[in-house]
């Protein structure tokens, strides 16, 4: 029986593979949920009323009225203004309490910083795969293969 063997070149294009797609897939899903939240969102102005420390992080309470209802919330850590500014808000109109500032660090940054450690981890995970491990897998499939040619 042939053992097929996997070279140095082959187990890095396989890799990349993995890591190029797993990037792409994480990627992906984890980007849908806040282009979804800004279709489904419409814009209000809201109003920066307080500012407190929460640990390290300086947070504002900012409101915004949508019809007769005056909904308060917390920005996201880091944001934060100063009291009596203006600030474009979007929200989900189902459900008003679901509201965010409207620019970039309030809408992408804890996405694109979870993106960035989850395809880390990603990659190297698959960077950790030992060329043993590849062997046995493709060794595996090619069994496979040549079983099913022979019956």
């Amino acid at each position: 029986m042939k053992v097929y063997s996997l070279n140095n070149a082959r187990i890095a294009a396989v890799r990349h593979k993995y890591i190029f797609f797993g990037i792409i897939i994480i990627s992906f899903l984890s980007l849908l949920q806040p282009f979804i939240f800004l279709i489904r969102s419409e814009k209000a102005t809201g109003t920066v009323v307080r500012n407190f420390y929460e640990g390290n992080s300086k947070r504002s309470i900012i409101q915004y009225k949508i019809g007769k209802e005056i909904y308060e919330f917390t920005s996201e850590e880091n944001i934060y203004y100063e009291i009596g500014t203006k600030v474009s808000v979007v929200f989900i109109p189902s459900k008003p309490h679901k509201v965010k500032v409207n620019s970039f660090s309030g809408i992408w940054i804890n996405t694109l910083i979870y993106v960035f450690f989850a395809c880390s981890f990603w990659a190297a995970f698959i960077l950790s795969i030992s060329k043993n491990m590849l062997n046995h897998l493709f060794d595996f499939k090619t069994k496979q293969k040549q079983l099913k040619q022979n019956e």
